[in-house]
C-alpha cells in the first residue's frame, strides 16, 4: 500500500512536471534578443519543473539524510516561489504580448512544496524504497532523453495550436536587412508536408487550414541557429484552393521563430503573414537583397499581374511585357515589366509617388488605375503588384 501510493505520487508530480515544462515552452518569454538579466523570471519557472523531476528521481531510491535535506530545501524553494509569484509583478513579454504569461502559484504548490514535503516525512517514517536494485546509467541517460523528448513535442504542440491568429492585415515591404529579432530569411527545398488540422482540400471551403513542412536549406541569408543550418520545419496557412507548396519546390522563406520560451531555439518557422514565396514569385525579394539599400534614394518595383482562375478562389499570373506608369517628384515616368514580370524604378528622389496602369484602350486615366500609393524617405524600398488589363 505505501509503495503504491509512492508510485502514484511519482507518476502525478513526474507527469505534472512535464506539462508545466512544455507549458513554459511554449508560452512568452522575453523579448528576443534579450539579455540574460531579462531571463531570470522564464528560468525561475523552468526551475520549478526541474527541481520537480530531481526531487522525483532521488524519491526512487534515496532516502538518506543527504536527499531528505534536499528534499526540505526545494520546498523552501517552492514556498519562496510561490511568494513571488503573489508579491512580484509580472515582465512585460514583447513582441507576443497576447500571449499567455505563466504564474509560478499553483505549480510551486503542487510540483514543490506538497510533493517534497511528503518524500520528506516518508523518508522520516521508513517507508521503503520505491526501487530495490540501482538505477543504471543507460536508464538515467533514457529517462533524461525521454523527459526532454516528452516536454519539447509538448511545447510544440502548444505552439502548433496557440499562435496563429488567423487573420493578416498588413503587407511587409522589401527588406535588405533584418526586420525582426527573430526573422530568418533563407531559400529552402520542400521535402514533404502535412496538413496540422483544418478542412480537405477539396472542394475548396473558406476555411483555414494548417500545415507544416519538411525543407532542406538551400541558401542562408540571415537567422538560421547556428547549430543547424540544414533542415527546417515551416508553417504555412491556407484557405480556399490553397494548398502547399509540392515536393522538390525551392521556396523563398521569410520567416519567424517560435515565441515559445524553449520553442524559439528550435529550427521551426512560421511563414504566415509574411513575404515566402515560390522562387518563381520572389523575384523582387531576390532583387533587393542581391542589390542592397538604396541609400539616400528610393526604389520602387514590382510585377505587372493578371487575374485568372475561378470565380470564386482566382489567381493572380505574372505578366510579362506591360507597362506600368509612375508619377512623382519628378512628374509622370513609365517602365516596362522585363521577361519575369518585373518592373522597377531606382535612384528616385524622396517624395510621395503613385503606381499606376495605363487605362485600358479608348478609355480616359481613372483612379482606378492608381495601384498603390506612398509618401517615401530616402533609402525606403517598396514593392507594389499591378494589375494590368
Amino acid at each position: 500500500m505505501r509503495k503504491a501510493v509512492g508510485w502514484l505520487v511519482v507518476l502525478c508530480t513526474a507527469t505534472g512536471s512535464c506539462a508545466w515544462l512544455s507549458y513554459v515552452g511554449s508560452s512568452a518569454g522575453p523579448a528576443f534578443g534579450a539579455n540574460w538579466p531579462e531571463w531570470l523570471p522564464t528560468l525561475r519557472l523552468l526551475l520549478i519543473g526541474v527541481l520537480s523531476l530531481v526531487s522525483t528521481f532521488l524519491a526512487l531510491r534515496g532516502r538518506s539524510r543527504i536527499v531528505l535535506l534536499f528534499h526540505a530545501t526545494v520546498a523552501l524553494l517552492g514556498i519562496w516561489f510561490a511568494y513571488l509569484s503573489v508579491a512580484g509583478h509580472p515582465e512585460p513579454r514583447e513582441p507576443y504580448s497576447d500571449l499567455p504569461v505563466p504564474s509560478s502559484l499553483v505549480p510551486a504548490i503542487c510540483f514543490l512544496i506538497f510533493p517534497c514535503v511528503f518524500w520528506y516525512f516518508v523518508g522520516r517514517a521508513g517507508w521503503p524504497e520505491l526501487l530495490s536494485k540501482p538505477i543504471s546509467v543507460a536508464a538515467k541517460i533514457g529517462l533524461l532523453l525521454c523527459t526532454l523528448t516528452v516536454t519539447l513535442l509538448g511545447a510544440v504542440a502548444i505552439d502548433f495550436m496557440t499562435i496563429w491568429n488567423g487573420e493578416c492585415h498588413f503587407s511587409e515591404p522589401p527588406f535588405t536587412t533584418p526586420t525582426l529579432p527573430q526573422q530568418a530569411v533563407f531559400t529552402a527545398r520542400i521535402l514533404r508536408s502535412r496538413k496540422l488540422w483544418g478542412p480537405d482540400e477539396s472542394p475548396p471551403t473558406p476555411a483555414w487550414r494548417r500545415y507544416w513542412l519538411l525543407a532542406s536549406v538551400q541558401k542562408e541569408f540571415w537567422g538560421l541557429p547556428r547549430w543547424d543550418h540544414k533542415l527546417v520545419i515551416l508553417l504555412m496557412t491556407a484557405r480556399g484552393s490553397g494548398s502547399p507548396p509540392p515536393r522538390g519546390e525551392i521556396d523563398f522563406v521569410d520567416g519567424r521563430r517560435l515565441p515559445g520560451s524553449l520553442t524559439r531555439f528550435l529550427t521551426i518557422f512560421e511563414t504566415f503573414c509574411t513575404r515566402t514565396e515560390s522562387m518563381a514569385d520572389s523575384e523582387v525579394d531576390l532583387r533587393v537583397l542581391r542589390d542592397g539599400p538604396p541609400h539616400d534614394n528610393v526604389r520602387i518595383l514590382g510585377r505587372t499581374l493578371h487575374l485568372t482562375g475561378a470565380p470564386q478562389y482566382p489567381r493572380w499570373e505574372t505578366v510579362p511585357h506591360r507597362r506600368v506608369n509612375l508619377k512623382g517628384p519628378a512628374g509622370l515616368v513609365t517602365a516596362e515589366s522585363d521577361d519575369h514580370g518585373i518592373f522597377d524604378f531606382g535612384g528616385l528622389p524622396p517624395g510621395y509617388y503613385e503606381v499606376s496602369r495605363p487605362p485600358a484602350d479608348g478609355t480616359p486615366p481613372s483612379w482606378r488605375d492608381i495601384q498603390c500609393r506612398w509618401s517615401l524617405a530616402g533609402g525606403d524600398i517598396r514593392d507594389c503588384g499591378v494589375a494590368v488589363h
